[in-house]
């Protein structure tokens, strides 16, 4: 019951409600803000379900005088002591009460005795759990304090998993989302397009990147990836093998090359970890794309006539060993078609890599995708929009004629609010994370 959930919210509705199932009739959960530091009632549960209605408005109805220190719940969090009441009479609830609200709730519930305990880990009061019997039931005795203040440490490891759960997929969201790239290379008759979304649910952030740039001499490098796992790590990795690949690229442009650098980097800072990775080239002087791959997704290229081609794919994933051969192949681009690269966040939305791949080529192939404004939006839209469980980066890249200017840059909106938090979260917060002993480049 108390590790079921990683949300602080449904935390606090478990722990109230397996209390009122074998030890009390009312419980009552007290959080401490942790930017106002004042003490709120955030969850309730009841014994009797048809008093839970009342119990969602305590949260508005009572607020805590923290100056005065009077009501159990406030001394308990600012000593960290429980509190044993075993009669409340009314002189205890008018003594008790912060409001004549709060006096009416304690009589309309009947209080008849009360256990205030302190919600705790390493250290850190949390808040305080309230346990109440009220006239229907037998008072509270001193051997009860024992249960009530080990349901309070329980809640305790409980609420702290659930908030570092959360700091931890927040500093990954900032990571991923702060270093894709919002400049695209700017060569006529090319246009980029680009989107990310994050997935939901517990596991929702993990180690999809993309990115576009043009080399000092005129070459254009273009990646996507995905490195295994969630959460920071994977957010920490997936920074990793971004800078690698610019790296590599002032060594080589050869794309096979590149992903044996990449590799490389990986082994050396993982030797557990494992990413796909897809790395194509433009020359200068022409359209022919250079391209090799590591166990990513096939890309397609959407042809001007409307056929859909799947580029040549294979070889492992990043990580595997050292020895790994990735293969180079070049295609010419002709002017019209339409390059798609993506993670697999797109094709495994049903669950189902063959059907996700299906339902990709019927989106490509339709006229939509000829004239979709934002073609990287447009995927998202027609094969991945139903899919909530993993994160999806898409990137596209449409060839025009030389003498058109087409150059976009990806629809940020999105990640704007993000990337204002990084500062805080990065350099504020409690948490370092390091960006793997290399100093990291403007995107």
């Amino acid at each position: 019951m108390f590790h079921r959930s990683l949300e602080v919210d449904e935390t606090l509705s478990n722990v109230a409600r397996m209390a009122v199932e074998s030890f009390a009739d009312l419980c009552l959960f007290d959080l401490v803000d942790e930017h106002s530091d004042r003490l709120y009632v955030t969850a309730g549960a009841h014994r009797d379900p048809r008093v839970e209605p009342l119990l969602k408005e305590l949260g508005t109805a009572i607020l805590y005088d923290t100056d005065r220190g009077v009501h159990p719940a406030v001394r308990v969090t600012e000593t960290g002591e429980p509190f044993f009441l075993p009669v409340v009479d009314d002189a205890v609830i008018d003594a008790h009460a912060v409001s004549h609200e709060h006096a009416e709730f304690m009589r309309r519930m009947r209080y008849r005795s009360k256990i205030v305990v302190p919600v705790t880990a390493q250290g850190h009061v949390f808040g305080a759990l309230t346990f109440v019997r009220t006239r229907d039931a037998e008072s509270f005795e001193a051997d009860d304090m024992q249960a009530a203040v080990e349901l309070g440490r329980r809640a305790g490891l409980a609420v702290a998993n659930a908030k570092q759960f959360h700091r931890e997929q927040h500093i990954a969201a900032t990571l991923q989302s702060a270093f894709l790239t919002e400049n695209f290379p700017t060569r006529s008759g090319l246009a980029f397009h680009a989107l990310y979304r994050p997935g939901e649910g517990d596991a929702a952030l993990g180690g999809d990147w993309y990115d576009a740039f043009e080399t000092t001499d005129g070459w254009i490098v273009m990646t996507i990836g995905d490195v295994t796992g969630k959460g920071i790590e994977a957010a920490r990795l997936m920074v990793q093998l971004r800078q690698s690949v610019r790296i590599a690229s002032t060594l080589s442009h050869d794309p096979a090359a590149i992903l044996k650098i990449v590799n490389g980097a990986l082994l050396f800072e993982r030797s557990d970890a494992l990413a796909t990775a897809f790395v194509g080239v433009l020359r200068p002087e022409d359209d022919i794309l250079h391209y090799a791959s590591a166990g990513h997704p096939p890309a397609f290229v959407r042809w001007d006539d409307g056929t859909v081609e799947a580029l040549a794919h294979g070889a492992p994933p990043l990580g595997i060993g050292p020895d790994l051969a990735f293969e180079a192949h070049s295609r010419a681009i002709d002017g019209g078609a339409l390059l798609v690269l993506y993670t697999d966040g797109v094709t495994e939305a049903t669950r189902d890599a063959i059907a996700g791949e299906a339902l990709l080529r019927s989106a490509l192939e339709s006229e939509a995708a000829l004239h979709a404004a934002n073609p990287a939006r447009y995927i998202e839209r027609a094969v991945a929009r139903d899919q909530r469980s993993d994160d999806v980066a898409i990137m596209t890249l449409r060839f025009a004629g030389r003498d058109d200017q087409l150059v976009v840059a990806p629809d940020d909106r999105e990640r704007a609010p993000v990337q204002r938090g990084l500062h805080l979260a990065v350099d504020v917060g409690t948490h370092r994370v390091p960006l793997l002993g290399q100093t990291i480049g403007a995107a």
